[in-house]
């Protein structure tokens, strides 16, 4: 009998040491999701949901930044405004088009992003009067989140693409747009960015950056870079 209690005692105290513990409140900072379980102790990434009103779309975006600086001043502000005005008659209608500029009116996003604006844009193309400096670094983190954000409310689909018509150097810094750009490409998420340098006397520091790099010395050649930099793409895929 002795024996058969020691028996039992010894497997009672097995089966205990092998149950896991009760259900029950846990520390602060110790509960662990649905998603870190299902990941073995990973933490997924959250799923962002889409913006209201969000709906798939393969409509193309052109968002020109232009440089109104002081050194823009004379023909070439002249040749500059000549060669907009002729991409704005060009482009399509059901292309939506937006319009920042920095000039002697300040910097600023002069049309807003969108279809049926052309009126609009030639307006303010014909007004941008040359004066102070190049606040490129701003002007083109404003286009490229303008850009990040429609293509969230097109679900990923369609063509965006960042259009810089400048004649100098930053005067600000590019770092901030150097890091959101970065961080887009981790995220494979990319603004496609196009810049074309007018009579500039080398490489301009957004190169790197840049999918489409044209340096034009005349009107003919500046009209024909802008020309292609509004070219057709071949597909409309989603962003990956």
């Amino acid at each position: 009998m002795k024996r058969f209690f020691l028996l039992a005692c010894a497997a009672l105290v097995s089966l205990t040491s092998c149950d896991p513990p009760p259900p029950g409140p846990q520390p602060p900072g110790t509960e662990v999701s649905k998603q870190q379980q299902v990941a073995g102790g990973v933490q997924a990434p959250p799923v962002v949901p889409p913006p209201p009103g969000a709906t798939q779309s393969l409509q193309k975006n052109f968002y020109l930044v232009f440089d109104g600086s002081g050194s823009m001043e004379g023909e070439r502000i002249r040749s500059a405004k000549m060669a907009a005005i002729e991409l704005v008659n060009r482009v399509p209608d059901d292309v939506a088009m937006g319009l920042y500029v920095f000039d002697g009116y300040g910097e600023g996003e002069r049309v807003k992003l969108g279809i049926n604006n052309r009126v609009a844009m030639l307006k303010k193309i014909q007004e941008i009067d040359a004066s102070g400096g190049t606040p490129l670094g701003r002007a083109c983190v404003q286009g490229t989140e303008t850009l990040v954000g429609k293509r969230a409310m097109q679900l990923g689909y369609g063509e965006f693409r960042l259009i810089v018509l400048t004649d100098g150097e930053s005067s600000d810094s590019l770092n901030p747009f150097a890091r959101r750009m970065q961080d887009l490409v981790n995220k494979g998420e990319s603004i496609p960015l196009y810049t074309i340098g007018f009579q500039l006397s080398g490489d301009h520091a957004l190169r790197k950056w840049s999918v489409f790099y044209q340096n034009a010395q005349n009107l003919e050649e500046l009209k024909k870079a802008l020309a292609d930099a509004t070219a057709e793409l071949e597909s409309f895929d989603p962003v990956k």
